[in-house]
């Protein structure tokens, strides 16, 4: 069955800015350019391991306008980066180049420390015909359709780089050293859903669907950039990711039977329902899943500055590599079938299982390329066109035995599959002086989905399929190295999803 999906996606987000020169985030605690204090190397990667291995526990709840597993857009990480809507290739200006393009790494500060977290964010889902069941008037009557409403307000995670340079300064370079160091720690995404799905039958009996899910990816990340000439320079990221999934659900169904009037209304051992049933089916099932996996991958970044005004930059992420993971199921089944039904009368099942089996979460191949320019003093602009490649379909837990003719034992409502098609994206963003002490910062950006189509019928949940489009815009100050700064960064999305279909269960 298909549902139709609605996604809002809002976030806001306050700034301060110390010892810097004016720079503005929509969603970020700064530090930046400490150039003035007088610690040695060996201190700021001390300080900058500490910031940055905080990061990913900053942040504890659902994303807003981030990533998740099947959207590559990456609004959360960096300063600079959020205003401009990701265009960040080419510009790479600040320690997300880390991330975006490493090759920008020997163009920051010799020494930077930086760190960003959102404040408010809120997201709202709406699944349109989420649910069908036969409702009141039993099997072949009106069909009963249900909507699914999820609203939360949940904080970004963190993000966290420190970096210095190396080397020895060379005049060419304007005095600056050749080479650029990085480490960071952040969570690309942390995806909380959850709800309880009831429905009533012809009996009023209330059927309920209780879950709650968990998806996070935490990334860590050292980098290298070099820039051998005034004009060119090139980079390069080595990041270990450890994605997360928890998925804990609850089935309490019952489908046909008969009524006996003859012990009143209302049923005394079910005060909720007018008369009692009998001889009906019910299923009972109780899911614990956890998912841990580990992955290597790279990120190959090449920048070229064009004269004064022009930048080209270019970053490739072959597919990743599995490291290791695990993943653990604790399934209970009580499954009592009515005498009458059509398929095993009278069966009565009860499986209980605590299995462990291997883990998987592939990192395809990615393209970015970017260009920024220089229009005045005070105007930049900046472009980015994002490719992402496909993932072959399998399971997430490969090895996790299934109950023939059941829903997926991982969990009904656990999207498990891996299978991620192509995609690509554009992001457009601009920077602006206003004067000495105010400056903002604005873009455009689309975020579809690499889910594949989840219009058609299927035997387990797909991953929801949602194309969106969004902005981001910030605005603050600047004055004596100190600054603060405020923004909003918006997405919007309607696409497909599996609906859950109870129709003739009877």
């Amino acid at each position: 069955m298909r549902a139709q999906l609605t996604d809002l996606r809002f976030a806001t987000a306050g700034v301060f800015l110390l010892s810097m020169r004016p720079l503005m985030r929509t969603a970020a605690l700064l530090w930046d350019r400490l150039r003035g204090m007088r610690w040695g190397v060996a201190t700021a990667v001390c300080v900058g391991l500490l910031a940055a291995f905080l990061a990913p526990l900053v942040g504890t709840s659902s994303a807003a306008a981030q990533a998740d597993s099947t959207h590559y857009q990456t609004l959360q990480l960096g300063e600079r980066s959020r205003g401009m809507a990701g265009a960040f290739t080419a510009y790479a200006a600040d320690g997300a180049a880390i991330w975006f393009n490493p090759a920008g790494l020997p163009l920051l500060e010799p020494k930077l420390l930086q760190g960003s977290l959102s404040l408010i964010q809120r997201r709202t889902l709406k699944y349109s015909g989420a649910l069908v069941s036969d409702g009141p008037d039993g099997p072949g009557g009106e069909d009963q359709v249900e909507d699914f409403n999820l609203k939360s307000n949940p904080t970004l995670p963190g993000f966290a780089v420190a970096s210095f340079a190396l080397g020895k300064r060379k005049e060419e370079l304007d005095n600056r050293k050749p080479l650029q160091i990085a480490i960071s720690a952040f969570v690309l995404y942390n995806v909380e859903l959850g709800g309880d799905v009831n429905f009533q039958d012809q009996f009023l009996r209330t059927n309920s669907l209780q879950f709650y899910q968990d998806d996070r990816a935490s990334y860590f990340a050292a980098a290298i950039g070099h820039r051998p000439t005034r004009n060119f320079s090139w980079g390069i990221t080595l990041l270990a990711r450890n994605r997360v999934i928890e998925h804990v659900e609850t089935a309490s169904l019952a489908f046909g039977g008969t009524q006996d009037p003859s012990r009143g209304s209302p049923c005394p051992t079910s005060p909720t329902i007018p008369f009692c049933v009998f001889d009906a089916t019910q299923v009972s099932r109780n899911t614990v899943f956890r998912m841990n996996s580990w992955d290597l991958s790279l990120r190959i970044g090449l920048l070229n500055l064009i004269g004064e005004r022009w930048r080209v930059g270019l970053m490739f992420q072959p597919p990743g590599f599995k490291v290791g993971g695990k993943s653990n199921l604790r399934f209970e089944l009580s499954d009592v079938v009515s005498s009458n039904a059509s398929l095993d009368p009278g069966l009565s099942d009860s499986v209980f299982a605590n299995v462990q089996s291997g883990a998987r979460s592939p990192i395809p191949w990615e393209l970015r390329v970017g260009v920024s320019y220089v229009i005045s003093s005070k105007v930049v602009v900046a472009a980015d066109v994002q490719f992402v490649g496909r993932v072959p379909d399998g399971s997430i837990a490969p090895g996790i035995p299934q109950l023939e003719g059941r829903a997926n034992t991982s969990g009904a409502l656990l999207a498990d599959s891996t299978k991620r098609d192509f995609t690509w994206n554009i992001s457009l963003g601009s920077e602006i002086q206003i004067n000495r002490f105010l400056f903002t910062r604005f873009g455009f950006l689309t975020d579809n989905s690499s889910a594949p189509d989840a219009s058609g019928a299927a035997d387990f949940v797909r991953p929801v399929k949602t194309d969106r489009y969004g902005f981001s815009a910030s605005v603050g100050g600047a004055k004596n190295g100190k600054g603060l700064s405020a923004g909003v960064s918006v997405l919007f999305g309607k696409g497909t999803a599996n609906g859950l279909d109870f129709r003739n269960e009877a």
